[in-house]
């Protein structure tokens, strides 16, 4: 949603203004956004699909998925901790969104390790 409208995005609270983390931060935002659209959702819904049909290909997209998952949070909070004391970035969130970040990559790493696992019941 946040690509087609970033203030529409943020007045539900799930995105921060850019005058707290600078329009590079809206960009990087909407860019997210964007991969989430055109390559996660589509791997998680037919790695689930395949993984549910007990396919070899479902778990290869289901762990694509899971990488996509384990490794955004860890690339938001570095970038969200490096930015502090920058001009013009005023995020002040910080505990908040490690508090919420930590528990999904650790969630997508058991998940990973949850498929390695199981993969030899798939055909």
């Amino acid at each position: 949603m946040a690509l087609v409208d970033y203030e529409f995005v943020v007045s539900l609270g799930l995105q921060e203004p850019a005058s707290e983390i600078t329009e590079i931060g809206v960009v990087f935002n909407k860019a997210f956004g964007a991969a989430d659209t055109l390559v996660y959702l589509p791997l998680l819904v037919i790695g689930l699909v395949g993984f549910w049909m007990e396919r070899t290909w479902g778990l290869i997209a289901l762990a694509a998925a899971l990488g996509i998952t384990a490794y955004w949070p860890i690339v938001s909070l570095y970038a969200l901790y490096a930015a502090r004391g920058i001009p013009g970035f005023t995020f002040s969130s910080h505990t908040t969104y490690t508090l919420i970040l930590v528990p999904i990559a650790i969630y997508a790493l058991w998940g990973l390790a949850f498929l390695y696992r199981t993969r030899d019941r798939l055909r």
